[in-house]
């Protein structure tokens, strides 16, 4: 017979789940308030220090997904990729580069 002392086999897995979601829930919402307080987003990295001084402990990639489900972070459409600047020097390095290379093929 069962024992009614016994939780339902998938019990534990629904509260393993339950306080997984609560952590988020509390690490979201520490975000938000770092957020509010400072009038704006600041960096992942700056995020991942302010909160483990809270005693809230993720990683630059949780953070991430945190600003992303928050609405913090931008579209990757939205972001333009800079201008980058190849100096005459690192050209001039790098079409000798291809040249022996091709020598050598």
């Amino acid at each position: 017979m069962d024992n009614p002392s016994e939780p339902k086999p998938g019990f534990k897995l629904s509260l393993q789940r339950l306080k997984v979601a609560e952590r988020i829930s509390q690490r979201r919402q520490l975000i938000q308030d770092f957020v509010g307080e400072f009038g704006f987003v600041p960096p992942v990295r700056t995020m991942s220090e302010l909160l483990a001084a809270k005693g809230c402990v993720a990683g630059r990639q949780t953070i991430s997904t945190d600003y992303r489900e928050l609405g913090y972070a931008k579209p990757a459409e939205s972001q333009v990729p800079l201008p980058i600047k190849v100096p005459a020097s690192t050209r001039r390095q790098y079409a000798r580069f291809a040249a022996v290379k091709d020598k050598a093929v």
